[in-house]
């Protein structure tokens, strides 16, 4: 099961390279240019990701470019790597993203889109090639964004069930990620700084009470252990996960981007219903069921979250952006009659 969580997760992360070339555009071997993508993944080398780079660097032909790859197993790490131009290209989750691409980073938002209908329709948008503009932001171009899943909290104590609950929790808080501290904020837990080398470990041992991420953290990450036979998954997402792939514009051919991008959104359809199994795998008494009633409050909670980092962290494009897709599935909400972001 963990093997075929990864895979799904992967699938989605990598799926943009997966360009249908036929294998006659292949330039010939003196027209290539060598290219480093930095992948992050939890397995390293060792992981299928690994394997479907090759698939990568085969399709990566076509365009002119070979693909040299380095697996990853801190996101930090490489991060790091490529803004020291140790890499051309990066994938990485969109919070990272954000700190050096806000527009496309800022996808990821607290609370913005609260289904996945909501999440298919705003990739969509800025993949498309009228938004291409908007996906470069100084020497960086965001080529592929692809979800991986709506991220849930996961607690040791199913009997929360409302916020005043989880005041004076201990929440494991991805330590550069500034809108869950918000969230933590405004909630009244207690922050205790955590990475994605060890939150899930954090939570499994006791050292917090909750953590948040995507359903593929369940099996694959074995957070099941933290949950235990005392503690659930919540079924509101607080936020939408995308993967990106960021890359430094001027290294890669003209058009490569905008390519990547077009083929993106064709698999949409087919990496959202992946992601949707995905959130099968988590059993169905591991659900923490959130009444219709307090899921107002949530998205309260989550408006003064975004208003608070609006520019500062959120680019307001995208803010108003996914208020404009919120308010196409939901127009009886306040907050698409007062337009407030």
């Amino acid at each position: 099961m963990a093997k075929r969580m990864r895979t799904v997760c992967l699938a989605a992360a990598l799926g943009v390279f997966w360009l249908a070339l036929p294998l006659q555009a292949t330039a010939q071997k003196g027209q290539l240019v060598n290219r480093t993508l930095c992948l992050f993944d939890f397995m390293g080398a060792n992981g299928d990701s690994y394997a479907m780079g090759k698939d990568l660097a085969a399709a990566a032909l076509g365009w002119g470019v070979h693909l040299n790859l380095r697996a990853y197993t801190d996101e930090g790490v490489a991060f790091e790597d490529f803004k020291a131009h140790k890499c051309d290209a990066a994938g990485l989750t969109g919070i990272r993203v954000r700190l050096l691409h806000k527009f496309a980073g800022s996808l990821l938002m607290m609370g913005a889109l609260p289904s996945y209908a909501e999440a298919k329709t705003a990739a969509m948008a800025i993949l498309q090639p009228k938004a291409a503009p908007l996906m470069t932001e100084g020497p960086y171009e965001v080529m592929s964004v692809m979800p991986f899943g709506a991220v849930y909290i996961f607690a040791r104590d199913r009997s929360w069930n409302s916020l005043k609950d989880v005041a004076g929790k201990r929440l494991a808080v991805i330590g550069w990620d500034r809108q869950a501290t918000a969230m933590a904020e405004f909630v009244g837990v207690s922050l205790v700084a955590a990475d994605f080398t060890n939150f899930v470990t954090m939570f499994n041992n006791g050292s917090v009470d909750a953590i948040y991420g995507p359903a593929l953290i369940y099996d694959a990450l074995e957070a099941y252990k933290g949950i235990g036979t005392t503690g659930g998954v919540a079924d509101y997402p607080i936020a939408q996960g995308f993967f990106e792939v960021i890359a430094y514009k001027d290294r890669f051919p003209e058009g490569f981007g905008q390519k990547a991008r077009n083929w993106s959104m064709g698999q949409l359809d087919r990496v959202f219903n992946m992601v949707k199994e995905m959130d099968k795998t988590i059993p169905e008494d591991k659900w923490i069921r959130v009444p219709e009633k307090d899921r107002d409050n949530y998205q309260e909670l989550f408006r003064k979250v975004r208003l608070q980092l609006r520019g500062d962290v959120y680019d307001p494009r995208m803010m108003t952006l996914l208020r404009r897709i919120r308010c196409q599935y939901r127009p009886d909400k306040a907050e698409c009659r007062e337009q407030t972001e």
